[in-house]
Parts: C-alpha cells; sequence; structure tokens
C-alpha cells in the first residue's frame, strides 16, 4: 500500500486524465465539425512551424474560446506529468535520504508544496505554449530535462538505499524502514 505522502502527490498526476480527455473531447468535436468555428480548413497546418504558407491564419478568437480551452487543458495535462514525474523523484529522495522514517510520520507538507510547484509550474508553461512564447524545442527540453533528471534521481535512491535489492546496511529489528529497503529486507527474510 502506498504511504499517504506519495497518494497526495500522485493524486493530480492521475487525476488529470479527466481534464485531458476533456480537451481531447473538445478538439474532436471541432474536427468532426460537431462544433463550428466558422473557419474553412482544408487541410493540416503543422503544429509548430514559423512558415508562413503553413499557418493557419485566425481573425478573431470568436467562436474558437472553446479550442483553446480545449488545448490549455492537453497542454496542462502534459507538462503536469512532465513535471509531476520530477516531484515524485524529489519526494522519494526526500524519503531515502534527509527523513529518518519518513513512511512512519505524516509529513504531508512535503507533497503539498511539491504538487502546489509542479500545478504553478504547469500552468505557466501551458500558458507560453499555447500562445506560442515557447517554441518546439523549449517544449522539448522540458520533458527531456525531466526526464533525465529524474533518472539521476533515481540512480542516486537506488545507490543510498542499496543495489540490485540488497541493503548496504545492517537489518535491525524494530528498526522502521523506507519504502526501497523494506522490499529489500522482505526478498532476504523469504531467501
Amino acid at each position: 500500500m502506498f504511504h499517504v505522502n506519495f497518494i497526495i502527490l500522485a493524486a493530480p498526476i492521475f487525476g488529470g486524465w479527466c481534464e485531458l480527455i476533456t480537451g481531447k473531447l473538445i478538439t474532436m468535436a471541432y474536427q468532426v465539425k460537431l462544433f463550428s468555428s466558422g473557419i474553412v480548413i482544408d487541410q493540416f497546418y503543422a503544429l509548430w512551424t514559423d512558415n508562413p504558407e503553413k499557418m493557419l491564419v485566425v481573425e478573431s478568437f470568436e467562436g474558437l474560446e472553446l479550442l483553446i480551452i480545449a488545448g490549455f487543458l492537453e497542454y496542462h495535462y502534459m507538462f503536469s506529468v512532465v513535471f509531476g514525474v520530477v516531484a515524485v523523484a524529489i519526494e522519494r529522495l526526500t524519503a531515502s535520504i534527509l527523513i529518518d522514517n519518513y513512511e512512519s510520520t505524516n509529513k504531508i507538507f512535503i507533497p503539498i508544496i511539491l504538487t502546489v510547484i509542479v500545478q504553478i509550474l504547469a500552468i505557466i508553461t501551458a500558458f507560453l505554449a499555447l500562445i506560442y512564447k515557447l517554441d518546439i524545442i523549449s517544449i522539448n527540453a522540458t520533458w527531456i530535462v525531466s526526464c533525465m533528471f529524474s533518472s539521476i534521481m533515481f540512480l542516486v535512491v537506488e545507490r543510498i538505499n542499496g543495489t540490485m535489492g540488497r541493503p548496504k546496511w545492517k537489518i535491525q529489528k524494530g528498526k522502521k524502514y523506507s519504502l526501497f529497503p523494506k522490499i529489500s529486507v522482505k526478498k532476504i527474510y523469504e531467501h
């Protein structure tokens, strides 16, 4: 069973599916002409381009409000997941290194602060992507850097907690261990 702190941190990431589905349904409704924007689109336009020939020119946002909201919802979900993965890595690092018996205490301020930071970053980044203040390189850089950072954090946590399921410390009776060492201790007793 997951610890309360991890559940608090992960809930917005999994709850975001609702916003993604809503955004996609609105977008599809425009694509199948269930909703009309008043703009005739005869061909596929590139999502990211600097070539004016490949851009869809829009004179007014009238009739596109729902589509803009849908785009924001989709971007927000994407960046919530990207930044949320980093927050999980930071939380696990905190659990493994900085706080003794982290899983035995409810320090809910840590996941709450991380969740608030993730959501602020996701909202700002989604808005900047929506108004085209971030180019495709910047957007791709967010998930690439996040993946690299999270992978490094995973390796650091694994190195600190033990390698290949073997703890690097003596098992002490009555001591409470963090999640990774608990699994390691259980495996040792099974063998």
